[in-house]
């Protein structure tokens, strides 16, 4: 699990798996947009900078 701040302050839990694609030698950076389904199943991520 990860374990972040949302740009509103919020703190905010997701499975690291759906950031893999991003994972460099160095960790993670930028930001990105994570989608969940109204029943909280994950749909989709995108890189916003």
């Amino acid at each position: 699990m990860v374990s972040t701040r949302a740009r509103d302050g919020r703190r905010v839990h997701f499975p690291a798996n759906i950031l893999r694609p991003w994972v460099l030698h160095d960790g993670i950076r930028g930001c990105f947009r994570i989608r969940f389904t109204a029943d909280g199943k994950f749909q989709d991520i995108q890189r916003l900078s």
